[in-house]
């Protein structure tokens, strides 16, 4: 018995992954998956390679390849996340500061 290898190439476009092909041969299926990416046609093109185990029946999975795309917009997407959270932090330190803030937020309160 032996080991089979897939690659498949998903694709995501409008929120979702989709399979768009599977190849047999790594290097066919990252020089594909890099022609792909570097179209721009897709947000996100990722390889993953499925590993088929005879003997014990299990499939092991794991990503090998992550388009650049989707790459700089969760980096670009962790960036902005991270200035929201200190921004909010340094406007709730300001607000409990501030004794003329917290008299205009009680007023408000209060209308």
């Amino acid at each position: 018995m032996s080991d089979m290898k897939a690659f498949e190439i998903h694709t995501y476009q409008s929120g979702k992954w989709k399979i768009d092909s599977v190849f047999d041969d790594r290097d066919l299926a990252m020089f594909e998956a890099q022609r792909m990416d570097s179209s721009g046609r897709y947000t996100g093109i990722r390889v993953v390679e499925e590993i088929y185990l005879e003997s014990t029946r299990e499939t092991k999975t794991r990503t090998i390849y992550r388009g650049s795309k989707i790459a700089e917009t969760n980096a670009a997407q962790l960036r902005k996340s991270k200035e929201n959270r200190i921004n909010k932090g340094q406007a709730l330190k300001k607000r409990k500061t501030d004794p003329v803030q917290r008299r205009k937020t009680a007023q408000k309160r209060k209308r």
